[in-house]
């Protein structure tokens, strides 16, 4: 297990851990000419038009430097191919406006216990007063609270956020403040154009949108598996919430997604994503609980569907057309815009099939992929991919629900001790 010790904005490593050994040492600076992180967001009071809690910045801050060391440090590559390397360890040393409050041990334990089921690390943290005393400002639009939203939706622009931003307007009648967080221009211009498209098309509400650019900047990524994403987008989403004084942040995904099932024996754990699994929404709401005023909640609002079934919700001839405007691709760097999805990661593979079943495919055409799964020639990952996908829904299509549970254990993990009624 790589070890790192990760010093933040000038902050000091305690005395223990000097003497402790590391694989890794790293600074990380989000001001200043050495700036290695990107936390332009411009003010949150300002557009607003209200205060936003100190505690609610510092957790944005922490989020945004798990996020970005998240990247520096390698899980080992493709050469370790029996991921002996997968998992690491992090003391991150940090500024906050509180330390006596970050540096107790409980709420260092839910920040770890978050942090850790979702990127199946090991985080531990010392927090120093911060000597800075600016307010991370958010970039926002100037309109968004006069909108008067009743919920925030994040919204990466791909095809599940898309489908539960309409659900939530056009079925539940809910009036989201619309949240992305952004780490390139071309995903920025993606999302906007998306959301300019939908506000054409559904009237019922404006889509104010604030979007969030935190980013690595002079730095070469080591590692792109990103499971800290999420943690920073519900950060993101929460703190925007408890500052509103709103209750719900929507942070969506299909239930398969949500309940990582593993389609191969070597895809357990959070080597496919945890980013929206029961257990990793319950702990991230029990340290906003503890940490944020007015306690706002992470709800999935696609758990109990299907990828198919959340297409189901573009069910009219204008939303169906957005569909093909929507990024799923786990794998998109460096592909042209003319094919946005590389068409043979997990991502893709589900996306293709779940189209055909929602009677999509007129919206979803073959040649926006790099590689038709249907037709072209598959060698490798993605024929590995595309055959475990299939034997996959094989497998649980001829199980019973008692069947599915007995092969798939881990399903306990998605039982949450708040769950109402866990049967479902």
């Amino acid at each position: 297990m790589t070890r790192a010790l990760v010093r933040c904005d000038g902050a000091r490593a305690p005395a223990r851990a000097l003497g402790e050994p590391s694989d890794v040492s790293l600074d990380l600076a989000y001001q200043g000419t050495t700036a290695a992180l990107k936390l332009r967001l411009q003010e949150l009071s300002g557009s607003l038009g209200t205060k936003v809690d100190r505690r609610a910045m510092d957790l944005v801050r922490i989020a945004a430097y798990a996020y970005w060391v998240d990247q520096m440090v390698s899980r080992g590559g493709k050469a370790d191919v029996y991921g002996t390397d997968w998992r690491r360890e992090f003391l991150i040393c940090a500024p906050t406006s509180d330390p006596d409050f970050w540096n107790d041990e409980a709420i260092k334990e839910r920040l770890g216990d978050a942090l850790g089921f979702v990127s199946e690390d090991v985080w531990r943290f010392h927090f120093e007063k911060a000597g800075f005393h600016e307010q991370l400002p958010l970039d926002t639009d100037s309109s968004s609270a006069r909108f008067d939203p009743d919920c925030v939706a994040l919204f990466s622009g791909g095809a599940d956020s898309l489908c539960a931003l309409v659900g939530s307007v056009a079925n539940d009648h809910r009036n989201p403040l619309v949240v992305s967080h952004r780490s390139a221009p071309h995903m920025d211009q993606q999302q906007r154009a998306l959301l300019s498209a939908l506000r054409e098309r559904v009237k019922r509400w404006k889509f104010p949108h604030a979007s969030i650019w935190v980013n690595r900047v002079q730095s070469r990524e080591r590692e792109n598996s990103q499971r800290t994403r999420s943690f920073l987008y519900a950060s993101l989403g929460a703190a925007i919430a408890s500052a509103l004084g709103l209750k719900d942040v929507l942070l969506p995904d299909n239930g398969v997604v949500s309940l990582n099932l593993p389609i191969t024996a070597q895809l357990i754990g959070a080597l496919a994503s945890r980013s929206t699994h029961p257990k990793f929404i319950a702990l991230f709401n029990e340290l906003a609980a503890a940490v944020l005023p007015g306690s706002p909640e992470v709800v999935n609002p696609l758990w109990s569907r299907t990828k198919a079934e959340c297409l189901d919700i573009l069910s009219t001839d204008r939303l169906r057309e957005l569909l093909q405007e929507t990024r799923s691709c786990s794998r998109s760097r460096g592909l042209p815009a003319v094919t946005p999805h590389c068409g043979v990661c997990l991502q893709c593979v589900e996306r293709r099939f779940a189209s055909l079943a929602a009677g999509l495919e007129d919206h979803d055409l073959a040649e926006r992929y790099r590689t038709d799964i249907f037709c072209d020639p598959l060698a490798g990952d993605a024929r590995t991919i595309g055959e475990a996908y299939v034997r996959f829904a094989r497998d649980i299509e001829g199980l019973s629900e008692e069947g599915i549970y007995d092969v798939y254990p881990q399903l306990d993990e998605a039982i949450v001790a708040t769950d109402p009624d866990p049967a479902r």
